[in-house]
């Protein structure tokens, strides 16, 4: 019995000078993967905010005209507060793009992301794509771009030479 695997073709793929026969995935899985992906971001962030919280606990503007000595623990609370998850992400995308390729959204969606060279991206090529991904978030734009690109690439992919190929 044939299944529809049997009748997929997958064609060559060209990266870099090397050919290779990786299928390019599509936007759904990687849709999906980027919400794992965000889902994971989201519950660090809080695992690591919540203590925090509990220290600055009593923190607040209006609490600082009665102990203003505090101002600098309150100023400390919200530069972390605004600051961390972008560290966070930042680290999470960048370490995994360039260490292995694969987040743990690709991975559960078997998926990839790799250079021209068919390799993970370097770390000058994984900061590229993650500073692409806030240019490709302006009305979401350049995640679409990738349903409708000849290469299946969003902005962020074509701004950091990258590929998102299942395994």
């Amino acid at each position: 019995m044939e299944t529809a695997a049997d009748n997929m073709v997958i064609e060559p793929l060209l990266f870099g000078n090397r050919v290779t026969d990786r299928q390019l995935a599509g936007f759904a899985p990687r849709l999906l993967s980027l919400l794992v992906d965000i889902i994971v971001i989201r519950l660090s962030i809080f695992l690591l905010l919540s203590p925090l919280n509990n220290l600055f606990q009593g923190l607040s503007a209006v609490n600082m005209g009665e102990n203003p000595g505090r101002v600098g623990s309150f100023l400390l609370y919200i530069a972390l507060r605004a600051f961390l998850p972008f560290f966070i992400s930042l680290f999470y995308f960048v370490a995994f793009w360039s260490i292995s390729g694969e987040t743990i959204g690709k991975k559960v969606f078997g998926l990839r992301v790799v250079g021209d060279n068919g390799q993970p991206l370097s770390f000058k090529n994984a900061m590229l794509r993650y500073l692409g991904y806030f240019i490709s978030a302006v009305f979401f734009a350049g995640f679409i771009w990738a349903a409708f690109d000849e290469k299946k690439q969003g902005w962020h992919d074509r701004l950091a030479t990258s590929h998102v190929v299942v395994v």
